[in-house]
């Protein structure tokens, strides 16, 4: 482990003390043991150790759940310290699926042959964000998004969160627009099902804990080539717009924008268009048609990306990845004040 990550680990509080609702005669000899054993382990910056005893401690039902939780507590901390540390000293993080996978809560279940996630640990905010970069690192846009939605939600939950960095806007800015890019990438909602507000939170907040204002969110609504009808995908995309916004009733702008391909007049006429194709559907699931007005930018704003990575027209898969981001509508809310979380459009 590397100077960063031991000066990161360096205060971490060990497991000895008794944890609230467990009285001191509630443990066994067998769980001192196996806590006096966890915190050599945790002292080691051993994740991969931590983890096996952690699942040990499960198996062997010998201390109290308090005492299970704080275990899982503590190797949150050191696998998002960790990670930070690795990153920040150049490691790509790819190296930390190992460490991070076992966190991950998928929106179908485990994969076959995984296995079941760990339990919910303090700040597992941090950890759905690595679990978002990973995802995005391999090209799975449905599973990233699924992980940055679940993190942005998830930081927004006072209890379960006690790391600075949930109050920093540039985080939780930051995932947002990771969150968007997947999103768009992957064509769908991937939502968390885990609670209905989970979409709500992320796509209709005004304003996050840190201070974060969502003036506009681009959202994955699809049309047939060069038509205003909605693929099968863009229509469910839009059904679940229209559920999420419903309760709403704040005025929206919905902007259309196309990629570069074909004549700007051409572009301009099919943004505004599908704008329109949008609000009917909105309109038609019961939003005030007095509250949405349309817009068309045709390919005059192209998206930018949270990573400018992304943007690499070099290539035939790159130029693809590039046209399915601009081609997209945005849902703005012009009655909300402070700066956005992101600028409109790519330089």
């Amino acid at each position: 482990m590397s100077a960063a990550a031991r000066s990161l680990w360096c205060g971490m509080v060990l497991l000895l003390a008794v944890p609230p609702g467990v009285r001191a005669d509630q443990r066994t000899a067998a769980c001192e043991t196996a806590l006096h054993e966890i915190n050599a382990t945790l002292t080691a910056a051993d994740a991969a150790g931590v983890m096996a005893q952690h699942d040990a401690l499960v198996a062997a039902g010998t201390c109290p759940d308090a005492d299970v939780n704080a275990v899982l507590d503590a190797l949150a901390t050191l696998t998002i310290r960790t990670v930070a540390a690795g990153l920040a000293d150049g490691r790509p993080i790819a190296d930390f699926a190992g460490a991070l996978v076992r966190f991950e809560r998928r929106p179908d279940g485990p994969a076959p042959g995984d296995p079941s996630p760990l339990g919910e640990p303090r700040n597992a905010w941090l950890l759905y964000y690595y679990l978002g970069l990973l995802r995005q690192d391999e090209g799975d846009w449905s599973l990233a998004a699924f992980n940055f939605e679940r993190a942005l939600r998830l930081s927004e939950d006072i209890s379960a969160t006690d790391d600075a960095r949930v109050a920093d806007p540039a985080w939780v800015a930051e995932i947002h627009r990771r969150y968007q890019d997947s999103m768009l990438l992957a064509g769908d909602y991937l939502a968390d099902t885990s609670t209905r507000a989970g979409a709500a939170v992320v796509l209709s907040i005004g304003t996050f804990r840190s201070g974060v204002t969502i003036v506009r969110v681009a959202v994955p609504v699809q049309y047939e080539y060069g038509s205003t009808a909605f693929t099968d995908r863009g229509r469910s995309s839009a059904d679940r717009l229209a559920e999420i916004l419903g309760p709403i009733r704040e005025p929206v702008l919905i902007v259309g924008h196309t990629d570069e391909r074909g004549s700007p007049a051409h572009n301009l006429d099919l943004s505004l268009r599908r704008a329109e194709r949008l609000r009917d559907h909105l309109v038609a699931a019961g939003y005030p048609p007095e509250l949405i007005a349309v817009e068309g930018r045709g390919e005059d704003c192209p998206y930018p990306p949270a990573d400018p990575a992304m943007i690499d027209l070099s290539t035939a898969e790159g130029r693809d990845r590039v046209w399915q981001l601009d081609r997209r509508a945005e849902i703005v809310w012009p009655d909300r004040t402070g700066d956005p979380e992101q600028p409109p459009c790519r330089d």
